[in-house]
């Protein structure tokens, strides 16, 4: 098989279904390669609990202005806000948090503070030297672990030991609270999917830039085409399985051993019944190992069935990865039995992400790591020759690790090939 199209879009990612959706929009034929059997990428959606709920990304991460918002809202989807301050505490022990919430408000505002001023090769745990001593005093030690789990290591989905000091300035907010999405992220991206021709289970793994154009060699066959946009993740990239013919300039290989790739995963777990206060919207629990099921979240009011999610993030994802799910759901189960006691029941379903595992990701987002400077997202995002352009969320130096990055990205790789395509 040898398939021709004008512009070739590996994955079928945010980014590339952004991407190939203004290409066909402009009257380009397009071929979107992916290697799954579903498209969505990062952004995946799985109903394997009766209702559609994210493997990866699940947030909006404001709603004002934000292109996906916008979306949804013209595509009449309903959108769940979310409070973050809905939330209740527990320590290692099960016991409630009495530490007073002014205290606590405090050092999370330091915490984010810390990247000010930084230099390219401080680490975030660098910076935590600077904390006031006074106030760092003032919080227990697991306390001040959790904190810096969720403020920092939750949020980029890395270690304070290899985040960059300067992640923490890194791009902007988007206006507005978060939400999520009533019908998961596939709600947007799957009536757009109908429109494109997108190869499902067609794994890429040499991309050739000689001659005129590009060829493509896949699972599938070959693939030629007169340019290509390429929105696999970064940790797809530095793991060096897809062969790219001649390889990238040096630039671009700069950055991506220079960035990081992120773990986070997720745990969601259905029970027979709701055992948890159905008020809250996060349970935070002080796990001795810092990053391990430190988040719960009330999926109940979301989905309007019995689910939590659980999340373990940076090093303790890492490890939690080697578990089998049967392991995975005894080890956060144990969590759950220190907080609501023994008698709680155990699951009926649950759906366990390996981000870290899975060979089409290998992690889950990208974050600035210590030595790498935020310029390196734009220079990923160079033409190649005229005909290879990188896109994706670590490409977007205004929102990265999101999906308003990765659709932003796409669209701004749709936008350079055209103008690249004109007589």
């Amino acid at each position: 098989m040898n398939a021709v199209a004008e512009v070739l879009v590996v994955g079928a990612g945010l980014a590339g279904i952004a991407a190939a959706t203004r290409l066909e929009k402009r009257g380009v034929r397009v071929i979107v390669l992916e290697a799954k059997d579903w498209p969505g990428g990062r952004a995946a959606t799985s109903e394997a609990l009766g209702r559609p709920v994210d493997l990866g990304a699940s947030w909006l991460h404001g709603t004002r202005d934000h292109p996906l918002h916008d979306r949804a809202q013209a595509n009449g989807l309903a959108l769940i806000p979310f409070d973050y301050d809905s939330a209740a505490l527990y320590r290692a022990g099960g016991e409630p948090e009495t530490a007073p919430v002014d205290t606590i408000d405090r050092f999370e505002e330091a915490l984010e503070r810390l990247g000010r001023g930084a230099k390219r090769h401080d680490s975030v745990k660098d910076r935590m030297a600077r904390l006031d001593g006074r106030l760092r005093d003032e919080l227990p030690s697991a306390l001040r672990d959790f904190l810096v789990a969720t403020v920092l290591e939750e949020e980029y989905a890395a270690d304070v030991h290899e985040l960059a000091a300067r992640a923490l300035e890194e791009g902007r907010s988007m206006r507005g609270g978060d939400a999520i999405l009533q019908g998961g992220y596939a709600a947007l991206y799957r009536p757009l999917c109908s429109r494109l021709d997108i190869r499902l289970g067609t794994a890429v793994s040499e991309i050739d830039l000689g001659g005129d154009g590009v060829t493509v060699t896949t699972s599938a066959g070959r693939f030629t085409a007169d340019q290509l946009i390429l929105t696999v993740p970064l940790g797809v990239l530095k793991g060096g399985g897809l062969r790219i013919v001649p390889p990238l300039p040096a630039p671009q290989r700069r950055a991506i051993d220079a960035l990081g790739m992120g773990l986070c995963n997720k745990l969601y777990l259905q029970f027979p019944r709701i055992f948890w206060d159905e008020e809250v919207q996060v349970v935070g629990y002080q796990h001795p190992e810092r990053g391990r099921w430190l988040s719960w979240y009330n999926y109940a009011r979301v989905i309007g069935l019995p689910v939590l999610l659980g999340f373990c993030t940076a090093n303790a994802a890492v490890s939690v990865e080697d578990l089998d799910d049967d392991a995975t759901v005894a080890d956060a189960m144990a969590v759950l039995r220190r907080i609501y006691g023994p008698a709680i029941p155990e699951p009926e379903a649950a759906i366990v992400t390996r981000w870290g595992k899975d060979p089409h990701s290998l992690g889950a987002y990208s974050f600035l790591r210590v030595g790498a400077r935020p310029s390196q997202r734009d220079e990923l995002a160079i033409p190649v020759l005229d005909r290879l352009l990188i896109a994706g969320e670590a490409t977007d130096r205004r929102y990265p690790g999101t999906t308003q990055g990765a659709w932003r990205a796409g669209r701004r790789a749709a936008k350079v090939v055209l103008n690249l395509r004109r007589p």
